[in-house]
Order: C-alpha cells, then sequence, then structure tokens
C-alpha cells in the first residue's frame, strides 16, 4: 500500500482519537456536580442547622422552666409551710414567688413561639430535602449516563491506540516526523485527499505535475499551495 494510504489512514485514526480524547476530558468536566445540586444540598444542610438550633433552644427553655417550676413550688412550701413567721421575710418570699412566676409566663410565651418556629422550620426544612432528593436523583442519573459515556469512549480509545500503534510500526521514522509535524502545523490534518483536482485541504486546483507525482507509490507528493501530503482518489 503506499505511503500516503497508510497515513491517511493513521490520520483518520488519529483524529477520531483526538475527537474522543477532547470527549473524555468534556465528560470528566461534566462529571463535576454542578451548582443547582450544590445549592440545594446548601439549602437543606441550613434549613436542618436553623432547626436543630430552634429545637435546641426549646429545650433549653424546658430545663429553664422546670427549675422555675421547683423553684416556684419550693418557694410556696416555705411561705404555706409554717415554718417563716416573720412579716418581712413573708412578704419577700410572696415577691420572689411572683417574680419567679412572671419569668415563667414570659418563658411560656417565648416557648409556644418557638414551638411556632419549629413547625414552621419542620416544612421547610422538609421541603428542602424532597427538593434535594429530587434533584440528586437527576444528577445520579445523569452521571449515570456520563459513566456509560465514559465507558464506551476509553474502550474506543484503547481500541484505536492499538490500531494507531500497529500503524505507526508500518511507517519508516522519515516519513512518520513529516506527518507528525504536518499534524501540529496544520491543525491535524496532515494529509490531503485530491478531489476533483483540488486539495481538500486548501480547496486550491493543482498543478497536473502535484497530481501525476501523488499518483506514484513513492515518495511522498505535496500541495504546492498548502504543503500537505497529497492522496490521489
Amino acid at each position: 500500500m503506499p505511503v500516503a494510504d497508510t497515513l491517511y489512514q493513521l490520520q483518520q485514526r488519529d483524529q477520531r482519537s483526538d475527537a474522543l480524547r477532547k470527549r473524555q476530558r468534556d465528560i470528566h468536566t461534566a462529571l463535576a456536580e454542578p451548582a443547582s445540586v450544590l445549592n440545594a444540598r446548601t439549602t437543606a444542610a441550613e434549613a436542618q442547622r436553623a432547626l436543630g438550633a430552634l429545637q435546641t433552644t426549646l429545650r433549653d427553655a424546658e430545663l429553664e422552666r422546670q427549675t422555675l417550676d421547683t423553684k416556684i413550688k419550693s418557694e410556696e412550701k416555705r411561705l404555706y409551710g409554717g415554718k417563716v413567721t416573720n412579716v418581712k421575710e413573708m412578704t419577700g418570699i410572696e415577691h420572689e414567688i411572683e417574680s419567679l412566676k412572671r419569668r415563667l409566663s414570659k418563658l411560656d410565651d417565648g416557648m409556644l413561639e418557638t414551638m411556632f418556629e419549629i413547625e414552621q422550620g419542620q416544612a421547610t426544612q422538609a421541603t428542602a430535602t424532597a427538593k434535594l432528593a429530587q434533584i440528586e436523583r437527576r444528577w445520579e442519573a445523569h452521571v449515570a449516563g456520563l459513566h456509560e459515556q465514559l465507558v464506551a469512549v476509553e474502550a474506543e480509545l484503547a481500541s484505536l491506540t492499538t490500531e494507531i500503534s500497529d500503524l505507526r510500526g508500518d511507517i519508516s521514522a522519515t516519513d512518520l516526523a513529516i506527518y507528525d509535524r504536518l499534524r501540529d502545523s496544520k491543525h491535524g490534518r496532515a494529509v490531503a485527499r485530491i478531489v476533483m483536482s483540488r486539495c481538500e485541504g486548501c480547496q486550491v486546483t493543482l498543478p497536473n505535475i502535484d497530481i501525476a507525482r501523488a499518483r506514484q507509490p513513492s515518495p511522498l507528493a505535496y500541495c504546492s499551495q498548502c504543503g500537505r501530503i497529497l492522496l490521489a482518489g
């Protein structure tokens, strides 16, 4: 087989390999979690933290209420137990009980408000969690599809790598050096077919001498305009 034909076959596989490697990079980039998932996760976490803070506030208030209730009962026992007979001391105990009950009433009001906020927080947290689960399910399905594509891309790349290696083994080091240099300088297209007497690379009509040279099995013929290796049809 003429060297130009072998180089053209190599170029086709190199170009496909380039496209697959770009697709491989794109897939790896696409596997990074998008803002929609990250934002939903952040929203759900913030809702959970806010709910947790409210629940902690309520627990603390319940403990404080128990303490106040115990203290009120203790003071009432002192007041009505008959052991305190001093009027001034009894009056002081009464004032202390009234103060404690005011604190208790204010605490109860705050607890009711906190419980209402907890109900709202639970609804917000449930909504955020449900939305996150929905977004994550869609994302996981998308990721599964990307992984399938990646497996297919990598399998084809492995096959192409073997084919490219075999083809390069059939080409002389000199011709490979020319091909590689042209691929680098001609945007991956070192070999151009002759189509309707035109160079497929630069679309310039070729002189008959270039066409005649390209039809010879060797040596390599080049487009006098763009310098690509010519392949006669």
